[in-house]
């Protein structure tokens, strides 16, 4: 069976053997499948290297004051 899952997101499938318990009963297994647009990685990445580039730009200029205060005394 093929099946395409047409929007992104958390889909739970549940699916029933027949004769696959003891004794002939029916077992049901849950899964649960995620499934993701390839825009969501792009605006991981984005959110990523904006506060990886603005904690570089305040170390810059923190830093330094930092070093010079503690090298005055």
């Amino acid at each position: 069976m093929d099946y395409v899952l047409d929007r992104p997101g958390n889909h739970i499938f549940k699916v029933d053997l027949y004769d696959g318990g003891k004794n002939g009963e029916i077992s049901t297994y849950t899964f649960n499948i995620s499934t993701k647009d390839p825009f969501g990685y792009i605006f991981i990445f984005s959110i990523v290297a904006g506060s990886i580039g603005i904690s570089i730009v305040l170390g810059y200029i923190y830093i330094p004051r930092i070093l010079k205060s503690r090298t005055k005394y």
